[in-house]
């Protein structure tokens, strides 16, 4: 990846004009693109709601009204209040702010009412109205509905009902009215001047309906500012002036947040400043830092824009949180500025942990957009464009600009953070015993970590919103358990059927308890067809029985002295051809109980019901009411707690699909399962430690600062990202990257910490559980980033290799606990099989027989599952090993043991005396009748004489020790001492691959390889051929066992044998995936040297020109310890990783940067080249090939290998092979074109140089050739 931006950057250098051109057009794009996206700012988008009922949700006019509460002592004087009030109202009115301002309870308002239901009276009227209604229409009835209507108008209140009893003096409609007495609130009012006040006449009311959802602060803040004003000049005379409702808590809540935000930000943001700028101490380091995270801003919302074309004001707001991070990219950037001063080499550093970085805080963060809420949807999408813009930015332009950028003279401030990052904090026992009890106890309560679903707690109420709040409580009533339940739909018929449902279900349930109380608008509202019907039934109604009616009523009225005519409006209503009611806004809007519960828009018709229930019903009756399609509840507190509980399992959600994003991206990027979990381990304990700690500390998630969870993990994963990165550097060339790392990280951390730290001071109580949140998680991230990291990666991988060991890996670690796992299930069961021969009744020696059966074949089983080892057994002598001897053996590892004991049951060993006496197999040992020597060789000779009387042979090691390099060390005297006591012949066996699958220097890590025994001829009692003495025998045996195992070093110790493969291999592991990728590639196509080993003698000085990484050096030298062997390449990186292997540490190997056409080449047995010498030009080629004739030894070889020149067709492949490896990949690095060498070319050379050459096809599909130049002295 590094190389893609490299050739940017030296692209855009050899070009200036046209980076200045692109990068300003760039921006000014991004700029012309962001600036038409559009701004949400309804905080409902925080939670999930269904399309469809969405927009009927909207539709609802009473869903977010203002109650304005004006309190004075004299009800005059709060009238007075209440008209400049209204007067200031107006300005809302005209902005469109507002839709109605409800100030009076006027005849008015009651007329339009009344009015409504005789406008439209036959549709209201049942089959049931119509059989009471034949009874009032005889004589004696009319008569007496006359008289009721003489009494009311003659009674105080006839004032009132005057219009409607003139209208309807036999009752028809009057009934209707009745059904308005439902809409009225449970409060007790008194009617003073038209207005609506309390009883006892201290406070007036009034109702405002705002245009805007309560969620759409942006245009609801400018509503509320015209109510403060109004309320500033209303309040005179003594009159107090409270405002209560949902859009004004929202709008509080909205300016608190600003409020702490603008002054706690812009405080912290001075002061990391001012940190930044006396850490580094030049002024461009500021901008350097800044630029990049508001390019990917400004990148973010041109392709949310692109995307989408809209996105929450407060999902940037939230989204800021994403520019902690990207901030810490350019950190790193500058804070690298203090080790390296060229732009392309931070380039060269930097990228691979930015842009895995990028790609797994990437992963974090889009699992956001799977979320059910939109608004986290946004935070989602605009966090993933901002990533990658400031990333791109970071590579791709900035560098530029870094040129001059002076960075050497490190402030005192800078040092001292310096000094106390690049504290080994991994090094100090008692701060990893910290972090483990830590995690230990954190283990056991994080899972109590609790989500605050609670709303209120999390929501800002000035003192006076609260007083306001009460205060209508006291009024109104509490109408905490009142909830609307709204139908809509496009087709007024079928709406009006789905509401009826609605009713009927609701019934159910009131009758079953579950619901105390109903209002509904049903008998107000009546399908088309219906009330053609019902019209249609009045007409044949009051044409059978209009007229002698109106005979009747007015001879009734003459009879009580009514005028003539006084009823002409009973008439008219007898007489009038009704037509049906739309509900249109023409026909509703001046009705305002009607148009509250009946909303109406361009696209569809809403129906409003009100129910009173209880919380624990709340669920069951919403399930029910929401499975009848178009029917939406609004219950803004049960849903709010109902999406806080579903934000809770998104969280769970989101970190899952979270960390199997990283997981995955990381997998990738390293290419190890081993460097993956080494990376996210630590982030995993982070999050038990935090929330285990939350916990303990009773610190709670809310539905605001759970956005912190998303990035928490993003900067955690940054940092063990950057990390990992300084620990591969460092192990993979040396390269001390890591404190440069962790001083990033500090700024990083510290840049967020007290960003987000300072909100502690916040007087609204969600900014202040982000403040407890982020510095606890920053804290806990930045310590164990620090700390378990690099003491993982130093247990498992440095520390291994810097003594000559493997580096751990997940696949060795597993073999080797299935071994040693499986041993130790052998020994429990052969304890158990111990006791069971104990108690049956069968001779001591066949349970000593039937004992070492099952070791026997425990052993050999044992040996052949282990899936890593080859078992070899050589016995050329046709060893029966009926007879007991003496076996001696090479030792050099525990496998040894295993191996002599699966070689016949009749086995008994000496051991050492921690074995006998270990609690473990002690009992196995004893039982088996092993002895040790510590009672001296006379007294163990005494022990053992039963045994060889039954046919046993004894096993001793003579080295007494396990070898640590696997050499033949000092043969002690005791064996061949015990040997004589007992006159028993010597049985010598040698063992080969033991000490390599599993070395003394690492017991716990079993390899690869094979492990060979070779029984050789004994050597009878008495025979004098290896010395007629004890201590003779010791010095000619151990002589004798150097020279035979060297010949089984020349059969087993090839290339083959899969111990040196995997060695190889492992010696490029942890230092990138393209490398490890490379090094398996080009070493199983160049069959892991083994060519290069048979054509070598085992014992020279080898040369290797253009090593490369050291591959075949370190093989060759592996295959051969008497090989001293030279690498020299002058690619200085990759020398870098050779010398920084651990086989330099195993093999005798050195490594040498240096250009072959002018290098000193040492006097060699062997010159190699390598495909190599392809990279120079023919004149070089003929001048290295001479020197290195040159310093050929007496009988040394120089053995080229070059693709065939003459060999056209196949050279093709080899031609395109090297082009991938240097233009595309740029895997090697050349300077001249490419020249390979011909068959004809490499004979002539020979000739001209008095030297013998042999040339041999590698293979069948490619012309690689080899060619081996010698003296003809030869």
């Amino acid at each position: 990846m590094s190389k893609l931006f490299l050739y940017i950057y030296d692209r855009f250098q050899e070009h200036k004009g046209w980076f200045y051109t692109i990068l300003i057009a760039l921006i000014c794009l991004l700029a012309a693109m962001a600036s038409q996206i559009t701004l949400q700012e309804n905080i409902t988008n925080f939670f999930n709601s269904e399309e469809d009922k969405s927009a009927i949700f909207e539709n609802v006019k009473a869903k977010d009204k203002i109650i304005v509460m004006l309190s004075g002592e004299e009800p005059n004087t709060t009238i007075e209040a209440a008209d400049i009030f209204e007067q200031q109202l107006q300005v809302a009115l005209d902005e469109g702010l507002v839709n109605t301002i409800t100030a009076y309870a006027d005849e008015e308002v009651v007329g339009r009412c009344t009015s409504f239901i005789y406008d439209y009276l036959p549709i209201f009227l049942t089959d049931a109205d119509y059989e009471q209604l034949e009874s009032k229409i005889d004589a004696k009835s009319i008569d007496e509905a006359i008289n009721r209507a003489y009494n009311l108008l003659t009674s105080p209140s006839g004032m009132f009902i005057g219009d409607v009893v003139m209208k309807d003096p036999l009752g028809i409609g009057t009934h209707l009215l009745q059904r308005f007495e439902q809409f009225n609130p449970n409060f007790q009012y008194e009617i003073y001047n038209g207005r609506i006040f309390t009883k006892d006449l201290t406070t007036m009311l009034i109702f405002i309906e705002p245009s805007n959802g309560m969620g759409d602060t942006g245009r609801n803040n400018r509503l509320i500012d015209i109510l403060e004003r109004a309320e500033q000049s209303a309040e005179v005379n003594g009159t107090a002036i409270d405002c209560i409702g949902g859009p004004i808590v929202a709008v509080y809540n909205a300016r608190q947040i600003k409020r702490d935000t603008n002054i706690t930000m812009s405080l912290a943001l001075l002061f990391i400043l001012l940190v930044i700028f006396l850490s580094f101490r030049n002024k461009r380091s500021i901008p350097f830092i800044v630029i990049p995270p508001a390019f990917g801003a400004l990148f973010a919302l041109a392709m949310v824009w692109l995307v989408q074309g809209e996105i929450s004001a407060i999902a940037i707001g939230a989204g800021t949180v994403v520019l902690g991070i990207t901030l810490s990219y350019s950190i790193h950037i500058i804070a690298h500025l203090n080790h390296i001063s060229s732009p392309k080499e931070i380039i060269e550093e930097l990228t691979m942990p930015l842009t895995i970085g990028c790609f797994t805080t990437i992963g974090a963060f889009a699992a956001l957009m799977f979320t059910s809420s939109a608004l986290l949807q946004d935070m989602g999408l605009f966090s993933v464009f901002a990533l990658i813009g400031t990333t791109l930015f970071c590579l791709v332009f900035l560098p530029h600009f870094l040129k001059g950028f002076d960075a050497s003279g490190q402030s005192g401030v800078l040092r001292r953070i310096e000094r106390a990052v690049g504290y080994r904090y991994d090094h100090k026992r008692w701060v990893v015993l910290s972090i483990l009890a830590i995690t230990i106890v954190a283990m056991f309560f994080y899972r109590d970590a609790e989500f605050d679903d609670n709303m209120s707690n999390i929501n800002y109420m000035p003192d006076h919103i609260v007083a306001a709040e009460n205060r209508s409580v006291e009024i109104l009533g509490d109408e905490s358990r009142d909830v609307y339940i709204v139908t809509g739909g496009e087709n007024f018929d079928s709406l009006v059927a789905e509401y009826s449902r609605l009713k009927d279900l609701l019934e159910e349930y009131q009758l079953s308890g579950e619901i105390d109380n109903i209002v509904a608008i049903n008998d107000l509202v009546i399908c088309i067809e219906e009330q053609n019907r019902r019209i249609a039934k009045w007409n044949d109604f009051w044409n059978k029985y209009r007229e002698q009616t109106l005979a009747q009523t007015a001879k009734s009225a003459r009879k009580l002295g009514f005028r003539e005519g006084a009823f002409h409006g009973f008439e008219d209503l007898l007489r009038r051809n009704y037509d049906i009611c739309t509900y249109s806004d023409e026909q509703i809007g001046e009705v305002p109980l009607i148009s509250d519960w009946v909303g109406i828009s361009e696209d569809m018709t809403s129906l409003l019901c009100r129910i009173t229930i209880d919380k624990q019903h709340k669920a069951a009756v919403y399930e029910a009411v929401d499975n009848l399609g178009n029917t939406a509840v609004i219950d803004r507190g049960y849903f709010s707690s109902k999406m806080v509980e579903a934000t809770s399992n998104d969280f769970n959600y989101i970190l899952f699909i979270s960390s199997f994003i990283v997981f995955i991206a990381l997998l990738v990027s390293y290419g190890r399962i081993e460097l993956t979990l080494l990376t996210f381990l630590p982030m995993a304990i982070s999050w038990i430690i935090i929330l285990g700690l939350m916990a303990i500390l009773d610190i709670k998630f809310n539905i605001v600062n759970i956005i912190l969870a998303t990035f928490i993990f993003g900067i955690g994963d940054d940092f063990s990202i950057f990390i990992m990165d300084g620990l591969m550097q460092e192990y993979k060339n040396g390269k001390r990257m890591l404190d440069a790392h962790k001083t990033a990280i500090f700024f990083s951390a510290f840049t967020a910490i007290v960003g987000m730290g300072v909100l502690i001071f916040a007087k609204h109580p969600a900014l202040k559980s982000i403040a407890l949140i982020s510095v606890l998680g920053m804290s806990v991230v930045v310590l164990v980033s620090y700390t378990i990291q690099p003491l993982l990666f130093r247990l498992l991988v440095t520390s291994q290799t810097q003594k000559g060991g493997f580096p751990y890996t997940l696949l060795a670690i597993l073999n080797t606990a299935y071994c040693f796992i499986y041993f130790f299930i052998g020994c429990i069961l052969s304890q158990v099989y111990m006791v069971v021969l104990m108690v049956l009744p069968i001779s001591r020696t066949r349970k000593k027989l039937s004992f070492h059966k099952l070791i026997y074949y425990f052993t050999r089983f044992f040996l052949k599952t282990m899936i890593t080892l080859k078992t070899v057994r050589l016995n050329p002598y046709n060893e029966s090993y009926d007879s007991p001897a003496v076996i001696i053996a090479n030792h050099q590892s525990f496998i040894d043991i295993l191996l002599l004991l699966s070689t016949t049951p009749k086995i008994v060993m000496v051991t050492n005396s921690w074995v006998w006496n270990s609690p473990f197999f002690g009992w196995i040992v004893k039982y088996a009748d092993f002895h040790h020597s510590a009672d001296g060789y006379e007294a163990l000779a005494k022990n053992l004489k039963e045994r060889i009387d039954e046919g046993y042979s004894v096993v001793i090691f003579p080295e007494g020790t396990r070898s640590a390099d696997c050499s033949i060390q000092r043969f002690h005297k005791g064996a061949f001492y015990l040997a004589q006591l007992l006159k028993l012949d010597i049985l010598p066996m040698i063992i080969y691959g033991a000490g390599q699958v599993s070395a003394k220097k690492q017991g716990f890590y079993i390899k690869w390889g094979i492990v060979a025994t070779k029984t050789m001829q004994r050597i009878a009692y008495g025979d004098t051929s290896f010395g007629a003495t004890y201590q003779e025998q010791s010095k000619a045996l151990r002589k004798w066992y150097i020279e035979q195992y060297r010949t089984m070093n020349d059969e087993f110790g090839r290339a083959s044998n899969p111990y040196f493969r995997d060695t190889l291999i492992k010696n490029y592991i942890y230092k990138g995936p393209i490398l490890e990728w490379y090094m398996r590639v080009k070493c199983r196509l160049d069959g892991y040297y083994d060519m290069w080993d048979k054509l070598i003698p085992r014992k020279a000085t080898i040369t290797d020109m253009g090593c490369g990484y050291g591959q075949m050096s370190f093989m060759l030298s592996l295959l051969s310890t008497e090989r001293e062997v030279v690498g020299i390449d002058y690619d200085n990186d990759k020398i870098e990783v050779a010398n920084h292997s651990f086989l330099t540490k195993k093999c005798n190997v050195r490594f040498e940067c240096a250009d072959m056409r002018n290098v000193d080449i040492p006097a060699s047995d062997a010159i190699l080249f390598n495909d190599s010498l392809h990279y120079v030009n023919t004149t070089a080629q003929q001048e290295i090939l001479s020197r290195a004739i040159k310093s050929l030894n007496p009988g040394g070889m120089i053995i080229i290998r070059e693709g065939n020149a003459d060999q056209t067709e196949r050279h093709e492949m080899v031609k395109r092979s090297e082009v991938w490896s240097t233009k595309i990949m740029m895997f090697n690095k050349t300077s001249d074109r490419l020249s390979f060498v011909s068959s004809e070319w490499m004979k002539g050379f020979a000739a001209a140089n008095n030297m013998d050459i042999k040339v041999r096809q590698c293979d069948r599909n490619s012309s690689q050739t080899i060619y081996i130049l010698t003296h003809k002295c030869q």
